[in-house]
C-alpha cells in the first residue's frame, strides 16, 4: 500500500487506524496454505507473450502475496509467467529480514511452472548518472520525512540510498532488457524499488500496469502510475469521443458530475474533507487560491515540470506577487493534515514569512482551519493547483485553473498547461485580466474528467492487500474468488488491455 491508500481509510471515517497485520509470517503461512490447498496442474502455455510479475517486500502488509495471487491467475489463464523477485533495499522497502525470509520460503512452495527470478542476486554495472533517478531518490526522501525541507540533507546524511539506487537500476535494467516481456505487473510505481521498474520500463518501451489498492478499492493503470491516475487520460480520449457523438451521453455525464461536485462542495463525500458546507463567502480576499497536495503521498511525488518543487513553486508564486500589488493569494493545506499521523514537516507559514512585501496580502489557510475549500474556489479569479482535482472541479465552476506539473488532467482541455515559468505567470496574467474564459466546451471536458474519477477509476472491491481484506480473501478458492464481478473486471483488463474505467463506463450504460 502507498502512503495515499493509508489515506483513504482515515479519510473515508472509519473510526480507526489502518489494521495491523497478525504477523507477516502468519499471512505468509496463510499463504502457502492456500497454494497448497488449491494448487493443480498448470494449463499448457496457450497465449502469445511473456508476463513479468514483481514480488516485492512492502513494509509487512500482504502486497508480495496480492501479487502473486494475481500471477497464479495469470498462469491459470495460460499465460507464460515469471515471477520476479526483488529484495533489495532500495528505500527502506525490503529493511526487515523476517519479511524476506518470509516471502522466500512461499516462493520457494511455489507450484512447477510459476517460477521466480532472484533480481536482486544479478550481475550488472550500475547505472549512469540520471537525472530522473535523482528525481526518484529526492522524491522518496520527501516522503520518507513528510516534506521538502529536510530532503537533500537526509539524501546526504544516507549517501547508501543513492548508491542503492544506481545499483539496483543497473540490474532492474538488465532482467528488463533481457527477458523479453510482453508486459509487466508492478505494484506501487514510484515508492522504492518500484519506481525503479515504472522508469526503466518505460525507457525500454516495456509495456507495464501498476496497481495501488486501498481499503475495499483498487486502483490499476496501464503504462501509467495507478496513484497518479494514469488511466484517465485515455479514458478521457475515448469517453470524450463517444460523448461528442451522442449527445444523450454528454448530458447524462454533465449532469451526474454537477451532483457529484455539489455533494463534495457540501462535504457529504466519503471523505469528508471540507469542515462545512459551501457558503460561497470567505472573510478575506482570494484572488488566486493555490490548493497544496498532501506532499508526502504518491498522487504528488515524480510529477515537477516548470518547478523542480513545491518549495520552488510557491516561492516563485510569491516574488511574482512581489510585482503585482493589489492581487491576494491564498494557500490552502490539503484538509487531510488536519490528521495527526498525516501533518507534513514543511513550514509553509515560514516561506511566506521571508516575502514581507506581500504578507499582508498571503492567507495561508491551515487544514484545520473551518473554512471550505469551495468558497475560496468560487471567490478566486484563477487556481493554481499542483495535481489537486480542484483544477477540475475550478472548470466546472467557471473559473481557469493553470498547471505546472504532470497531472493527469493536463491534457485534458479542463486547464491551461505552462512548459516555463514565463509562460506560467504570463497566463496567470491573462487569467486576472478575464482573459482565460472557462468556455462550455472547457467545462464539458472537465465534467468528462470528473465523471471518470468519481465514478469509474476506483473499482470496489475487498480483494485487496490491506490485512484485514487480505484474511478473508486468502480462505477463498480461486475460482470462486475469480468469479466475483469486480475480480472478472481485473481478469479482463488485465488479459485484454483495456482500460478499467472505459470499461466501467460501457457497463454503466449497458445498465441504464
Amino acid at each position: 500500500m502507498s502512503p495515499s491508500t493509508i489515506l483513504r481509510e482515515v479519510w473515508r471515517g472509519l473510526g480507526r487506524k489502518p489494521a495491523k497485520p497478525d504477523g507477516f509470517g502468519d499471512m505468509a503461512e496463510r499463504f502457502s496454505r492456500r497454494i497448497r490447498e488449491f494448487s493443480t496442474p498448470f494449463p499448457p502455455v496457450s497465449r502469445p507473450g511473456k508476463v513479468a510479475v514483481l514480488v516485492t517486500p512492502w513494509m509487512c502488509t500482504p502486497v508480495p502475496f496480492f501479487s502473486l495471487e494475481i500471477a497464479w491467475m495469470l498462469r491459470r489463464e495460460g499465460y507464460e509467467v515469471t515471477l520476479l523477485w526483488d529484495r533489495s533495499n532500495v528505500f527502506f522497502n525490503a529493511a526487515r529480514g523476517r519479511e524476506i525470509d518470509a516471502v522466500l520460503r512461499v516462493l520457494k512452495g511455489l507450484p512447477a511452472g510459476l517460477d521466480y527470478v532472484d533480481v536482486s542476486a544479478i550481475t550488472a554495472p550500475a547505472a549512469p548518472q540520471s537525472p530522473a533517478l535523482d528525481l526518484l531518490l529526492y522524491e522518496n526522501a520527501v516522503r520518507q520525512i513528510r516534506g521538502e525541507g529536510g530532503a537533500p540533507a537526509f539524501l546526504a546524511a544516507n549517501p547508501e540510498r543513492t548508491v542503492e539506487m544506481y545499483a539496483h537500476a543497473g540490474r532492474v535494467r538488465k532482467v528488463l532488457g533481457d527477458g523479453g516481456y510482453s508486459w509487466v505487473l508492478i505494484p506501487g510505481g514510484v515508492w522504492a524499488a518500484s519506481g525503479l521498474y515504472v522508469e526503466i520500463a518505460e525507457a525500454l518501451g516495456t509495456p507495464f500496469t501498476t496497481f495501488d489498492c486501498g481499503p475495499g478499492a483498487m486502483y490499476l493503470a496501464h503504462d501509467g502510475v495507478a496513484a497518479h491516475l494514469g488511466d484517465v487520460p485515455g479514458a478521457f480520449r475515448e469517453i470524450k469521443e463517444r460523448c461528442d457523438r451522442t449527445p444523450s451521453e454528454r448530458e447524462d455525464v454533465i449532469r451526474l458530475a454537477e451532483a457529484d461536485l455539489r455533494v463534495r462542495m457540501e462535504g457529504r463525500d466519503e471523505y469528508r474533507l471540507q469542515p462545512r458546507p459551501a457558503s460561497a463567502s470567505v472573510e478575506h480576499r482570494c484572488d488566486i487560491l493555490v490548493p497544496l497536495n498532501y506532499r508526502a503521498d504518491t498522487a504528488a511525488l515524480c510529477r515537477q515540470r516548470v518547478f523542480p518543487s513545491i518549495t520552488a513553486w510557491l516561492e516563485a508564486i510569491l516574488r511574482w506577487l512581489e510585482t503585482r500589488p493589489g492581487v491576494y493569494l491564498s494557500i490552502r493545506q490539503h484538509p487531510c493534515e488536519r490528521i495527526e499521523e498525516f501533518k507534513g514537516h514543511d513550514r509553509w507559514d515560514e516561506l511566506i514569512a521571508r516575502f514581507p512585501a506581500v504578507r499582508d496580502r498571503v492567507t495561508l489557510v491551515l487544514a484545520e482551519d473551518t473554512v471550505n475549500t469551495y468558497d475560496l474556489l468560487r471567490c478566486a479569479s484563477v487556481v493554481l493547483p499542483y495535481t489537486s482535482r480542484v483544477g477540475i472541479e475550478s472548470a466546472l465552476l467557471g473559473k481557469p485553473a493553470i498547471l505546472s506539473t504532470h497531472c493527469y488532467y493536463d491534457n485534458c482541455g479542463v486547464a491551461w498547461s505552462a512548459s516555463t515559468p514565463e509562460e506560467y505567470f504570463s497566463l496567470i496574467d491573462q487569467a486576472l485580466d478575464k482573459a482565460l474564459p472557462v468556455t462550455a466546451e472547457r467545462r464539458e471536458s472537465a465534467a468528462i474528467a470528473y465523471y471518470i474519477i468519481e465514478r469509474c477509476l476506483e473499482l470496489r472491491t475487498d480483494f485487496t492487500p490491506t490485512p484485514s481484506e487480505f484474511a478473508r480473501w486468502v480462505e477463498i478458492p480461486p475460482d470462486e474468488l475469480w468469479a466475483q464481478p469486480a475480480l472478472r473486471t481485473v481478469r479482463e483488463t488485465l488479459i485484454s488491455r483495456r482500460r478499467i474505467p472505459l470499461m466501467r463506463y460501457e457497463s454503466f450504460l449497458e445498465a441504464k
